[in-house]
């Protein structure tokens, strides 16, 4: 029945359905955003959500818009069957994940040091 199930932050989360729409207020709950501020995202990026001809209240984003306004604003959003990992998104977070990696080599030592001492 669904068509995309997507891992964010290591929580699946289904998306949306075969039709690969997903709607706006679940758009948002995945990004955590605001939805004033996914609508300054959507114009800065020149993407604009689909209206449902049925109910013209609903508005929903395709996967592919919701991934590329996550790259877009390095949030780690990747699909199950993809081998991203967090920090790949851009040069900003893969520093951070380097950085992380660093300060927790940084604890251990000091750790290490200190049972060493007493």
């Amino acid at each position: 029945m669904y068509g995309k199930i997507f891992s964010v932050w290591g929580i699946c989360v289904v998306v949306s359905d075969s039709s690969g729409l997903v709607p706006v207020a679940v758009a948002t709950a995945i990004l955590g955003i605001d939805p004033v501020t996914l609508r300054r995202w959507l114009q800065s990026a020149g993407l604009h959500p689909q209206v449902d001809p049925t109910d013209r209240r609903r508005r929903y984003l395709s996967t592919t818009d919701l991934v590329l306004l996550a790259q877009l604003h390095c949030r780690y959003l990747s699909s199950l069957s993809d081998d991203d990992q967090p920090g790949q998104c851009c040069p900003h977070c893969s520093r951070l994940q380097s950085d992380l990696a660093e300060l927790h080599r940084l604890v251990n030592e000091l750790s290490s040091l200190v049972s060493a001492h007493g």
